[in-house]
């Protein structure tokens, strides 16, 4: 074995050493969060699940000059 043939072997070692955690606890749970995202906004028709019934229609009511809460009764 040739000593340059040695350090690019250990060189790439090293590389992994570095990238593969990276890839696994930054880019791995990434890619997944971003697939999960892009699944529940396909099935639900939206992009902020619950942003339409908590914030949206509460904020026209209140724009409207009515109370955003339900009624009591």
């Amino acid at each position: 074995m040739r000593t340059s043939d040695a350090l690019s072997r250990q060189g790439v070692a090293r590389a992994a050493r570095t990238i593969v955690p990276l890839v696994l606890f930054v880019l791995l749970p990434l890619v997944v969060a971003a697939a999960q995202w892009s699944d529940l906004s396909v099935r639900f028709d939206t992009y902020g699940l619950d942003f339409r019934g908590t914030l949206w229609e509460p904020a026209h009511a209140v724009l409207d000059g009515t109370s955003p809460y339900p009624h009591p009764g």
